[in-house]
This record gives structure tokens, C-alpha cells and sequence, in this order.
């Protein structure tokens, strides 16, 4: 018995030294926790504390909690270390970052915390640390001084792989932040040596950007050296977005003035380059893929003048039509604005197709798109357009297609005037309604307070007829 006795209490001396010394949770309201291991765990212990900044859901753990785990982290691992924990650490960091009580907390670690992020980071997380940046001043500095370092740092030719320059830049040529794109690339430096085409590509950069900003300005540029730029290079180098987007600038900065012409003088100066026509397709499609999914319509004369100018400058009669069907797939949210938004591309690209069963076709996409969206101007729509039609064509199909519209019309007022009744039934009723509702209250005071059987008896009576009168 003595030695049971012994056993328990060394049993309870053990668990109280691992509630001292063994791994911390913190938790949050509804069960969330992060474990921090004990001071003396392993690297093994603290890469896997590490990557619960992945596994668990940060908004719902207390950031003091998510701050003291980055805290242990940095100071429990080394820089041989870290590319195991850089993603993990990384989104524990930015899920803090807009907080500046974590901030200041995160201060005796910060600096070395910032410099690993930037030595050991990716493309991707340099974009989200200059988000960061830009929307909380006051981390601006700090992370602007860290990724200009890294860009200002020679990069070496013995080992070129480990310098930042690519992926910082890539960050901001993909976030479309020219300014800072040019910020950090007149700061590169190559030793001797370093292999050409890493060195080509930040030169080409350098070059795209200056043309972005001459075709901004009011002195003549080349649009024929953009063209010729973007066609030697690989399609996924780093210049290739920029010089795209000086063609897209160019439509959208005439939308102001709704004046073009620099935008037209662009597309002929490109002519006579080998793969203008391709660039210019490629000018288009990124302009599509970058619209909006609500209020792309706000952007329709640059729109409209891009595929003008580009179909018109090398004769691509088809080039409005796949364009304009391409765009109006793209509305999908359902919204009356944006199903008529549809509407209209569909209509672009009827006007611009010369093929006469695909403008047919056209027409009742449109025709359907009216029926849904805008069912009362559906008929006169239709046949507007189907004024386009040579008049064999147009008898054939508009009987067709109107017999269609006045089917849905019947259809959508079958809907409508039941609707109607529905509502007319309902008003009835209320009247009734309010009143079983007063006469209802009034017998169960009537009963609590024991009132006159008569009455109580009269009541219940009353209640039962508009009841029946209600199920009838």
C-alpha cells in the first residue's frame, strides 16, 4: 500500500512539472489553440508548431496567442531552418500584421523576422507583403526598406539563385504597380559574370517601363518597339505584362475624352512588325481577363475601341465577334445590370459578324437574354436587329423567334397574374387576420381574469368562424 501511495505522488509531481514546463496552449472562445513547446523542444518540435499557422483557422485564435508562437519560432530557429517554415510563418505574420499592439509585441524579433521573410520569400508572398505595406503605414516603412535592400544587393554571380530581384519584381509588375516596379529596378546591380539571361530580363523590364511611361506622356513613342519587344521575348518573362498593359492604357486612357486616335495611331505604327496581330489578340485577351465580374460596363468604350481599332488595322472582320461573345461570357452573376450588360455584348457581336447563321444564332441568344432580363422590350429589340437579316432569312427565322418571345410573354403573365391573385388573396385576408389575432388575446385575458363565462363562451365562438372562414 506504501508503495501506491509513493507512485501517485510521484504520478502528480510528474504532471504538475509538464503543466510548468510542457507545451502551452492558447486557446480562443470556441476551442481554437496553438501549442507552443517547452523552451528546451527540438527543431523538429518548433517546425511543427510552425505550420499550425496553416492547419488552423488565425481569425479565430487570439492574435497575442499567434504573436507569442512567431515570437518562439524565430528565436528557437535558425536561418538553415527556415525555408521548412517560411510559407507557415509567413501567414502567421501577415494574419497579424494589421494589428499594431501586435506590432509593437513582435518588436525585439521584428527585424530579424522581416529579413528572413525577404531572404527566404516567393513571388506570391512578396505581392501580399507589398499589399501589406500599402495598407497600414505603419509597417510601409519597415517592409519598403527591407525589399529595396534586397533589390539594391548586388546580385551575385557565383550564386545568382539566392538573390530577390526576379520575385520582387514579378510581385509588382504583377500587381500592375509600375511605380514601384520602377523604383526597384533602377536599383538592381549584376556583378561580373551573372548569367545573361537573368541580367536580359531586368534590362528588358527596365525598357518596358520606360516605354509605358512614354506612351503615357505627350511626346511620340514607339509602339513598334513594344510590339517588337514583347515578340522576342518568352510570353512569361517579366516585361511581358508590362508591355501588354501599354496597349490596354492606351484604350482606357481615351475613355475620358472618348478620343482614340492615340490609340489607333498605336495599332498602325505596330503594323509592320512581325507579330503585332498576335500581340494585339494578346492585348485583348488580357484586357478581358482582367475585368471585373460586376461593372465591366463601365469600361465599354475602351472596349469598344480596342477591338474597332485592332479588327479594323488588320482586317479581322471574326476578331469583334469572338471577342465581344468572349466578354459577355463572362457575366455570370445573374443581376438585371448585368444580364442587359450581356445583352449588349451579344448585340456587338451581331453588329460586327457578317456570317449569316452565326448572326441568327446571335439573335436568339439576345432574343433569350431579353425574354430573362428585360421581357417587355424583347419584341421590338429582335426586330430592330433582325433588320440586318437579308429578308429570305428574316421571314424564316423572325417568325420563329418572335413565336418563341410571345410564348414566354404568355408564360411570364401566366406568372404575373397569379402573383397578382396571390397578393389580392393575401390583402383579404389581413383584415381577418388582425381581427382573430384581438379576439384571440382578448379570451385568454378574458380567462385569466375570470371573466364572464357568456362572453368568454361568445368569443370562442367568434373565433372559430373567422378560423373556418380562413381555411375555406
Amino acid at each position: 500500500m506504501k508503495w501506491i501511495l509513493l507512485l501517485l505522488i510521484a504520478v502528480v509531481l510528474l504532471f504538475g512539472v509538464w503543466l510548468l514546463t510542457g507545451p502551452a496552449r492558447n486557446s480562443s472562445d470556441d476551442g481554437s489553440w496553438l501549442e507552443i513547446p517547452a523552451a528546451t523542444a527540438g527543431k523538429t518540435a518548433w517546425v511543427k508548431a510552425a505550420q499550425q499557422f496553416l492547419a488552423i483557422d488565425l481569425r479565430r485564435v487570439d492574435p497575442k496567442d499567434t504573436v507569442e508562437l512567431l515570437r518562439r519560432v524565430v528565436e528557437h530557429l535558425g536561418d538553415e531552418d527556415w525555408p521548412e517554415v517560411q510559407r507557415a510563418v509567413f501567414h502567421g505574420w501577415e494574419a497579424v500584421s494589421g494589428t499594431e499592439e501586435c506590432r509593437t509585441l513582435l518588436a525585439p524579433i521584428e527585424a530579424l523576422l522581416i529579413r528572413r521573410l525577404v531572404e527566404f520569400g516567393s513571388k506570391d508572398e512578396f505581392a501580399r507583403m507589398m499589399d501589406v505595406a500599402d495598407r497600414n503605414p505603419n509597417w510601409k516603412p519597415v517592409l519598403e526598406g527591407a525589399l529595396l535592400r534586397a533589390v539594391s544587393q548586388e546580385v551575385s554571380a557565383s550564386a545568382p539563385e539566392k538573390s530577390r530581384v526576379l520575385p520582387i519584381l514579378g510581385a509588382a509588375v504583377a500587381r500592375r504597380d509600375w511605380e514601384r516596379a520602377s523604383t526597384y529596378v533602377s536599383k538592381v546591380r549584376f556583378e561580373t559574370g551573372v548569367p545573361d539571361a537573368l541580367r536580359e530580363q531586368v534590362v528588358r523590364l527596365e525598357e518596358a517601363l520606360r516605354l509605358f511611361y512614354d506612351a503615357r506622356g505627350q511626346a511620340p513613342f514607339s509602339m513598334a518597339r513594344v510590339v517588337s519587344l514583347w515578340s522576342t521575348g518568352p510570353r512569361d518573362s517579366l516585361p511581358s505584362p508590362v508591355l501588354l498593359y501599354i496597349g490596354i492604357d492606351l484604350a482606357k486612357s481615351g475613355q475620358s475624352t472618348m478620343d482614340f486616335a492615340k490609340l489607333r495611331t498605336a495599332v498602325a505604327d505596330s503594323k509592320g512588325e512581325s507579330g503585332a496581330k498576335g500581340y494585339w489578340d494578346e492585348v485583348m485577351k488580357s484586357y478581358e481577363d482582367s475585368l471585373p465580374e460586376q461593372g465591366a460596363y463601365l469600361e465599354a468604350p475602351s472596349l469598344e475601341a480596342i477591338s474597332g481599332a485592332v479588327a479594323e488595322g488588320f482586317g479581322d472582320k471574326s476578331l469583334g465577334v469572338r471577342f465581344w461573345k468572349s466578354v459577355a461570357a463572362k457575366a455570370t452573376t445573374g443581376t438585371i445590370g448585368e444580364g442587359m450588360w450581356k445583352v449588349e455584348c451579344l448585340k456587338k457581336a451581331f453588329h460586327s459578324s457578317s456570317d449569316i447563321r452565326q448572326k441568327i444564332g446571335l439573335l436568339r441568344d439576345i432574343s433569350a437574354g431579353y425574354q430573362k432580363y428585360m421581357p417587355g422590350a424583347a419584341r421590338a429589340s429582335v426586330e430592330q436587329l433582325a433588320s440586318e437579316l437579308p429578308e429570305q432569312e428574316k421571314n424564316a427565322e423572325l417568325a420563329s423567334i418572335l413565336a418563341d418571345i410571345l410564348a414566354g410573354a404568355r408564360e411570364a403573365n401566366a406568372k404575373h397574374d397569379a402573383a397578382r391573385k396571390r397578393l389580392s388573396d393575401e390583402q383579404a385576408q389581413m383584415p381577418t387576420k388582425t381581427t382573430l389575432g384581438l379576439l384571440q388575446r382578448q379570451l385568454v385575458e378574458l380567462k385569466a381574469n375570470n371573466g364572464n363565462p357568456e362572453v368568454i363562451a361568445n368569443t370562442a365562438r367568434q373565433i372559430r368562424e373567422l378560423e373556418k372562414k380562413l381555411t375555406e
